[in-house]
C-alpha cells in the first residue's frame, strides 16, 4: 500500500464520519416532525379516557385556601 492511497482512504473516512455526524441531527428532526403524523387513531372506538378539562373540586378549593393563608 503506497502512502498516497493510505492518506486518501483516511481522509475519505474522516470526511464521511463528519458528514454523517452533521446529518444525524437533521435526520432526528425530520423523524420527530413526522412522528405524530404516523400514528393512526381508530375512529370506530371512543376514547376510554375523555378529557374533561380542569375541574375545581372541593379538595382543590381547600388546598387553595391553605395556600392563601
Amino acid at each position: 500500500m503506497n502512502r498516497k492511497t493510505g492518506q486518501n482512504s483516511r481522509r475519505s473516512f474522516i470526511r464521511n464520519v463528519l458528514l454523517m455526524g452533521g446529518a444525524a441531527p437533521l435526520l432526528a428532526g425530520v423523524a420527530r416532525a413526522a412522528g405524530p403524523g404516523l400514528k393512526k387513531k381508530s375512529e370506530g372506538r371512543p376514547d376510554p379516557y375523555p378529557s374533561q378539562g380542569y375541574r375545581e373540586t372541593p379538595h382543590i378549593r381547600q388546598y387553595y385556601k391553605k395556600l392563601a393563608s
